[in-house]
């Protein structure tokens, strides 16, 4: 958080930062229901961001603008495939914040760069094709590191699967104590 007051709202530990009016009661009470309710793409900040690209292993950050028309068209795209990135590990936010998108060799508004375990990626494709996107997203060669163990949930084991004829799959339990003494 940058400027106080704020509100932000914590969805299985994910932030969203509320940008309406506080003063507003209806319209925050109407926007914590819909936050309750609905799957959205978190809005971040920077500091946020910044906590975000070294916990998150799989990290889709949407990079826009104020008073964006093709940002807003955009978004709404994003936002139908929110869901499907969540089954496949890949948090996707979104962040308003122009200067920090320079750091990331952003020009051009709006932007998606592909954070995974901190290396960014940026999407040179359709923005509005939320189809080529999320294929992008769960591409082997974009989720690859090099000398990189992935942590990967089943659905996205079962797309590796299909399509490398070679893999070592380690399973373990978080509560596991023989796990941990095991690379």
């Amino acid at each position: 958080v940058e400027t106080y007051p704020a509100l932000v709202f914590f969805k299985e530990g994910v932030p969203n930062l509320y940008e309406g009016d506080l003063t507003v009661e209806e319209e925050v009470l109407d926007w914590l229901t819909e936050m309750k309710v609905e799957s959205h793409i978190e809005l971040i900040t920077r500091p946020m961001l910044e906590t975000m690209v070294e916990e998150t292993q799989y990290l889709a950050v949407f990079f826009y603008k104020q008073n964006c028309r093709t940002c807003d068209q955009v978004i709404a795209e994003l936002e139908n495939i929110d869901d499907e990135c969540d089954q496949y590990g890949i948090q996707l936010v979104k962040l308003k914040d122009p200067p920090l998108a320079k750091r990331y060799g952003i020009k051009t508004f709006p932007a998606l760069v592909y954070f995974r375990n901190g290396n960014p990626l940026t999407f040179d494709g359709d923005l509005k094709s939320e189809e080529s996107v999320l294929e992008w997203l769960v591409d082997d060669d974009n989720r690859e590191l090099e000398d990189e163990i992935e942590a990967v949930n089943f659905r996205m084991l079962d797309k590796l699967l299909e399509t490398s004829p070679l893999m070592a799959v380690f399973f373990y339990d978080d509560e596991c104590v023989e796990c941990d003494a095991n690379p």
